[in-house]
């Protein structure tokens, strides 16, 4: 069989026009979309202390303390970012003797 005729990495493709990257990647949004699991609400008590942690973070500014909508976003953006720290892997120190 002639390299012409591969099927796999050793084919030489043509770039793809605008349309078909547009095409796979709303595919593939689809895909990943399909895996999610529904998000369901976790209640949590927001409290002075928890509100001046989150300014401590830098997650809130100082001058929001009162606006209920800025402390969402700010416990919101602190959980996802707790999240994503559980997702990393761990990083080891292997020293080579």
């Amino acid at each position: 069989m002639s390299p012409k005729f591969a099927s796999g990495p050793l084919r030489n493709k043509s770039p793809l026009s605008p349309a078909e990257r547009s095409r796979r990647y709303r595919r593939a949004l689809r895909d990943r979309r399909a895996l999610r699991v529904p998000m369901r609400a976790l209640p949590i008590r927001i409290t002075d202390k928890r509100i001046r942690g989150l300014v401590k973070l830098g997650y809130l500014g100082p001058n929001e303390l009162k606006d209920m909508r800025a402390i969402e976003q700010a416990m919101n953006l602190f959980v996802w970012d707790e999240l994503e720290k559980l997702d990393r892997p761990k990083q080891t120190n292997c020293a080579t003797n």
